[in-house]
């Protein structure tokens, strides 16, 4: 099973002239949380959901999720506030560049609608491809970039991605 990744975790007290990193075992599992480490982590867990699905994240709603009375939460609230505050601030910072974003993936996609569409020599289309992906335009909008090209040009991109990996493609 080596070939499928799995993880080999040592818990020792000994040296065991490996190089190691020390790690709590509530990284490992919540079960080993004490008390205020088992309440963080579903206050994060409620926030994040209670986000995600576009709900009025407020105390109330925390100790719903999580089955616990609000004066319990309350003791929670400097926490809490300190999630919220980062949550936030990071919206606001995606809302800014949403527009932007938009904008590099359109006139990109059109630069890839080009390169794909060219006649040039298959290794010349591979390497603009390459830098087009991985020099020019951030990991996070990848995927949207490829949202912005037409299916024509996703199924040109697809079969040159193809000739990569040596995989046939059907569509």
């Amino acid at each position: 099973r080596c070939q499928q990744g799995d993880l080999i975790i040592f818990v020792s007290d000994f040296d065991c002239d490996l190089p190691t990193q020390q790690i709590k075992a509530s990284d490992i599992t919540i079960a080993a949380a004490n008390k205020f480490e088992r309440m963080e982590h579903g206050i994060k867990q409620a926030i994040s959901w209670l986000s995600d699905q576009g709900k009025k994240v407020t105390q109330q709603a925390i100790a719903l999720f999580l089955g616990k009375t609000r004066a319990a939460i309350s003791h929670y609230s400097e926490l809490i506030f300190l999630l919220l505050e980062s949550l936030y601030s990071k919206k606001i910072q995606n809302s800014e560049l949403k527009q932007q974003d938009k904008e590099t993936c359109q006139v990109l996609a059109k630069v890839v609608s080009v390169v794909v569409n060219s006649n040039d020599p298959l290794a010349d289309i591979l390497a603009a491809i390459h830098e087009i992906f991985f020099d020019w335009i951030p990991s996070r909008l990848r995927r949207w970039l490829l949202y912005s090209l037409n299916l024509p040009t996703q199924t040109q991109l697809f079969s040159y991605l193809a000739v990569i990996t040596g995989t046939t493609l059907e569509f």
